[in-house]
């Protein structure tokens, strides 16, 4: 489960099938670090994927 809250994001991890234990790890990051980590991990992949697929032609 990924959520905002206040200055943060929260990331709950877990097994969904487990109901009793619920979440076993979780962290939280400021917002602005979290959004910078993904639109650095955005354009990571959008350079593999043009890299992969730059020799074919459609």
């Amino acid at each position: 489960m990924i959520f905002e809250y206040g200055e943060y994001v929260y990331v709950l991890e877990g097994d969904i099938d487990d109901y009793i234990d619920g979440y076993h790890c979780w962290f939280r990051v400021r917002i602005e670090r979290y959004i910078d980590e993904w639109e650095a991990a955005l354009k990571a992949a959008r350079h593999i994927i043009k890299q992969k697929y730059s020799d074919r032609r459609c």
